[in-house]
């Protein structure tokens, strides 16, 4: 840990706040009092623990509820995982919620509120450095968690609490746009679901009761062989770079970069073993390597919408291979789909891909308000 900024106090968590490890679990037993468990998953997936979460039902006993009932200003912890680097994730509890227990593999911190907050203490621990002294700390070899000296000895850099309050709602703020973010490209990809299930479909078309296959309306029903000829991609002819003129394509997207190219833009490639239900579309020139397929003609269809085709087409259900799925042209060529005519499908193509521009984008800001987040803990906190 670094150096004490002026002002400021360092105390071992344990003379700040108490730990409680719960043992708490999913089982309800008879003659024990029904109450909501707030899992691991709760903890993990969320910064704040509040009655907006769908809490599991459970039972404890009356001595469980004293001690683990969460209330406002608690921080709750991630006790143990698979990897050492999950544990220690924190979520606060603004405002106490009637019957919620902390639950197993979970630990419940509640400060001392004569020095210490526990929404200063939950950015505290969002900390890389504390981070990494939590995973060096961790024991175990399958399965890791951190022992109560670990965190009772855990070093707290803090400074009083009006101060404490001021630094808090600076990086709230960030989080509250993070989860602002979160939440419209959530529902960006409803969006694009909604639509590819309402102009595209959700699957291969199949035949309805008696056999017969109902064709939507202005579409003809076509066999994907019918519309395109795939081929196979070819070993890459030098090694890959991080940055060059070309993609080279494989299964799962883009693996690197060459400066030659052997397939013309626009193209759609598919994995050919691996990720195959994960078609890639390249709108330049590119170079698909010979895990995967490319489409090489395409007979009335716009190959952007082959590609949201492609993305609604349940295609890792084609596999016949017993290990890694592996997908044939015959089994692929096979596939019925529902045609619509060459503008309609640009029409579609376009309006997908306006969704996917606009979530490209909300990424890409919610990258940066991440990179702003952890910049300021290391600015603000002083460590």
């Amino acid at each position: 840990m670094h150096d004490v900024p002026p002002g400021w106090r360092v105390a071992p968590l344990g003379e700040l706040v108490t730990i409680r490890s719960s043992q708490v679990d999913k089982k309800s037993r008879d003659g024990e009092i029904p109450v909501q468990l707030c899992n691991y998953t709760d903890v993990y997936q969320h910064d704040q623990i509040t009655d907006q979460l769908h809490f599991m039902p459970a039972t404890a006993k009356l001595k469980d509820i004293s001690r683990f009932s969460v209330q406002a200003g608690d921080v709750l912890i991630t006790k143990d995982s698979e990897s050492p680097r999950d544990i220690g994730v924190s979520a606060y509890v603004p405002t106490t919620l009637p019957g919620v227990l902390c639950g197993y593999h979970l630990t419940l911190l509640r400060p001392d509120t004569d020095l210490l907050l526990g929404a200063y203490l939950h950015q505290y621990l969002g900390l890389q450095t504390v981070r990494d002294y939590l995973y060096l700390r961790a024991q175990g070899i399958t399965r890791f968690g951190l022992t109560k000296p670990v965190l009772q000895a855990l070093p707290v850099i803090y400074p009083a609490l009006a101060q404490q309050r001021r630094l808090v709602a600076i990086l709230a703020s960030v989080d509250h746009l993070i989860w602002l973010s979160q939440a419209i490209l959530q529902k960006l990809r409803y969006l694009r679901l909604g639509l590819m299930q309402a102009h595209i479909g959700t699957g291969q078309a199949s035949a309805g009761p008696g056999g017969i296959c109902t064709v939507q309306q202005g579409r003809s029903l076509r066999r994907l062989g019918d519309s395109l000829v795939l081929a196979y991609g070819k070993p890459c002819p030098e090694p890959t770079q991080p940055y060059g003129r070309y993609p080279v394509v494989g299964a799962g997207g883009v693996i690197g970069y060459i400066n030659r190219y052997f397939v013309p833009g626009p193209s759609v490639v598919i994995g050919r073993k691996g990720t195959i239900h994960q078609p890639t579309y390249m709108q330049q020139k590119c170079w698909p390597i010979d895990t995967a397929y490319y489409v090489r003609d395409y007979r009335d269809m716009c190959p952007r919408w082959l590609y949201y085709l492609l993305m609604s087409l349940n295609l890792a259900a084609c596999s016949e291979a017993t290990g890694i799925p592996s997908l044939n042209r015959d089994t692929f060529y096979r596939i019925r789909y529902h045609h619509p005519p060459l503008c309609e499908q640009r029409r579609i193509a376009a309006v997908l891909h306006a969704v996917d521009q606009h979530h490209a984008a909300r990424l890409a800001c919610l990258q940066r308000y991440y990179r702003l987040k952890h910049a300021l803990l290391h600015d603000l906190l002083a460590v």
